[in-house]
């Protein structure tokens, strides 16, 4: 079942920002996954600036705030599963997610406390799985950036819920396209090439990055 989170009401900027710098000495954040950041960013230059978005699988809100700085949403659904995984995350051991010790609940709280470093987006951050919670998003989104489970199952699920949420004329994008079958996130690929396959969207760009974006053709049904 998702729920809304609350952000911090009363909170200075710089307040967040102390707070976020003390749970990132805690728990790292890898200085490869923040060059990693930096080189996924350029797709955001696509969006429409003071638009409506949504970022499905947001972790510890890294990417939402370029997505604040970058594109400047005037409203911005961020939502994740955090909690609902457990204490923790669970993918593995490595540094991203600090020897699998980082907690969900931080992940989630340094969300909030991204958001409230930009007060002119209005941010709603839902703690749930998509697209079991796609009622949650009441509003036609000019784009949607997925970077969730990554399994082929999933991943084509998501993409079709979000066509339906999409309005004529908007984007999907995400991250992990990766053509290399043997690559654990080789399923982001396979449903994106076969949504594309059956339906009018069409792949705009993909490769650099890992990076993604589709858009529905308009040129669709012309013989």
């Amino acid at each position: 079942m998702a729920r809304r989170i609350a952000i911090p009401t009363g909170l200075q900027p710089e307040d967040a920002e102390a707070s976020l710098a003390m749970t990132h000495e805690a728990f790292p954040f890898p200085q490869s996954e923040i060059n990693r950041l930096n080189r996924r960013r350029y797709i955001l230059d696509l969006l429409p600036q003071n638009s409506v978005g949504a970022e499905i699988g947001v972790f510890r809100g890294h990417f939402s705030e370029l997505i604040c700085n970058q594109v400047k949403p005037r409203l911005l659904y961020l939502i994740d599963p955090w909690t609902q995984l457990g204490e923790t995350f669970g993918w593995g051991k490595g540094a991203y997610l600090n020897g699998g010790e980082l907690p969900t609940e931080l992940a989630r709280q340094e969300t909030t406390l991204r958001c409230v470093l930009h007060p002119d987006t209005e941010c709603h951050v839902i703690e749930g799985f998509y697209p079991d919670c796609a009622d949650v998003i009441n509003a036609p989104l000019d784009w949607a950036y997925l970077d969730a489970s990554h399994a082929f199952e999933d991943t084509y699920r998501e993409v079709q819920a979000l066509s339906r949420q999409v309005k004529p004329g908007g984007f999907i994008l995400g991250d992990d396209w990766r053509p290399d079958p043997n690559s654990f996130q080789h399923g982001v690929y396979r449903a994106v090439q076969k949504f594309t396959s059956e339906t009018e969207w069409e792949i705009v760009m993909c490769g650099p990055a890992g990076q993604w974006l589709i858009r529905r053709s308009p040129n669709y049904g012309e013989i």
